[in-house]
């Protein structure tokens, strides 16, 4: 069990899943024009990244409805949710369950919204 995990800052990390966080947090330039949703595993997350989604579309489904969630907001902690991420033009819109002392630093200085 404790092979399926990366532990980084006393904290434990699907390694499955899991780009390299290091990196991600070091190097990762968040825009200010991102929208980022941060939230907690199992508290809704889906939920706020479709109302988050419409918003971004002015309440129309049919973006939300064509293209699937993952592909619309992307985990930016797994490793084709980095690649989506990248290639997103602006406003940018991702989601994490990092907690907040391992996601990119540069969220600190940006006017991103989270």
């Amino acid at each position: 069990m404790a092979a399926d995990y990366l532990w980084m800052e006393g904290i434990p990390l699907y390694t499955d899943i899991i780009t390299d966080v290091r990196s991600l947090r070091d190097e990762f330039a968040v825009r200010d024009e991102d929208v980022i949703t941060l939230s907690y595993p199992k508290s809704g997350t889906s939920w706020t990244k479709e109302i988050v989604n419409l918003l971004h579309a002015g309440g129309d489904p049919s973006w939300v409805q064509s293209v699937v969630s993952w592909g619309r907001s992307p985990c930016v902690e797994t490793r084709e949710g980095l690649e989506l991420t990248k290639k997103q033009q602006d406003p940018c819109s991702y989601s994490s369950h990092l907690p907040v002392q391992l996601f990119p630093k540069s969220l600190f200085t940006s006017k991103a919204k989270v």
